[in-house]
């Protein structure tokens, strides 16, 4: 019984409209932020990295991530591909772990 309730309640709490992972803060929320200059090679590892990850993207969570990059919003997104917000948020994710594990696998 227990077991079924714990389950309850986390499909309550993950539903689209009330899922945490949606409520992200603006990069403007990022103390110093505004005051990093990147510099060339760091933008050159940066395009690579990029380029790694998209090539590993299903096609249409690669379009879903160019047009993140591009500045729209997760709502943008969904309706202009003709995709749910968890679809959206799924392909975000998945990018998300594939940078973290490119991350994880390049020598310090």
């Amino acid at each position: 019984i227990t077991y079924r309730k714990v389950q309850r309640a986390t499909r309550y709490h993950l539903q689209q409209q009330r899922d945490v992972r949606r409520e992200v803060g603006e990069a403007a929320d990022i103390p110093g932020a505004e005051q990093y200059t990147p510099t060339a090679a760091s933008v050159i590892m940066m395009a690579e990295s990029l380029e790694s990850i998209l090539s590993k993207l299903p096609a249409t969570h690669r379009q879903v991530l160019q047009l993140r990059l591009d500045g729209h919003s997760i709502p943008e997104i969904s309706s202009q591909l003709g995709l749910s917000t968890r679809t959206v948020d799924r392909g975000l994710a998945l990018a998300r772990k594939i940078a973290e594990e490119e991350a994880d696998d390049e020598p310090a």
